[in-house]
């Protein structure tokens, strides 16, 4: 396993470990997005605060994404094959599963329909080959939500300080799209179908943090958007 005691003392903006950092950069949303924002970040902060420092820690990419990764066609299986990843720029010491939370995060992004049986079968390839623990597992949900809100917000702060940069708000009104479908589906659903593909159950033992409000504050921002 691979260590670096830098890696130890470090605090980038994009650091998964680093989430409440969030809050600062709220700012940078305006009206009815930055109260959205906002509401959810409140919500989901105590995760990081109360759970996730008990998970496994390991260095990971932190930034597994469509970009980032190198394949190449396989003439035989009529598939791709993967060479290796780049662009470690955002390379971290931190909770394992976070990794896995990330990537979903930009998969989610990729995928036109059936969002979340493709999450499924994501997290069933992770488990394959490093077997979730129940408490890894059902924080995915979460850290998803989390990583679209750590990114609607630092994507908007980065535009103010580099506007002519067009990379910046890349898929910026697609983040709020799944972010909405995330949080206009329950927990309980979303995880009904993950449990099915991947084989593993929260045993109804879910987070909750939006309870049955989310999917009202949705529709309210929604509404206002139109």
């Amino acid at each position: 396993t691979y260590t670096d005691s830098r890696l130890l003392d470090h605090r980038h903006i994009w650091s998964f470990q680093h989430f409440a950092l969030v809050e600062h950069y709220l700012q940078y949303t305006s009206g009815d997005k930055k109260d959205l924002l906002s509401w959810i970040y409140y919500r989901i902060v105590p995760y990081f605060v109360h759970h996730s420092k008990s998970l496994p820690f390991s260095v990971i990419h932190a930034d597994i994404n469509q970009t980032n990764v190198i394949v190449d066609w396989n003439h035989q299986t009529k598939n791709y094959d993967i060479h290796g990843v780049i662009d470690f720029g955002v390379i971290d010491y931190d909770v394992t599963i976070f990794e896995l939370a990330i990537a979903m995060a930009y998969i989610l992004l990729l995928v036109n329909h059936d969002h979340f049986q493709a999450l499924g079968h994501i997290i069933s390839g992770y488990h394959s080959v490093r077997p979730l623990t129940k408490e890894e597992y059902r924080g995915l949900y979460t850290l998803v939500i989390a990583r679209l809100v750590q990114s609607l917000a630092l994507c908007k702060y980065v535009s103010t300080i580099d506007p002519d940069n067009p990379f910046v708000l890349n898929g910026y009104n697609e983040k709020w799209d799944r972010l909405n479908l995330m949080l206009t589906n329950s927990e309980e659903d979303i995880y009904a179908i993950w449990d099915e593909i991947v084989g593993l159950s929260c045993n109804g033992n879910f987070y909750n943090f939006f309870s049955n409000d989310g999917s009202q504050n949705f529709k309210s921002y929604s509404q206002n958007r139109s």
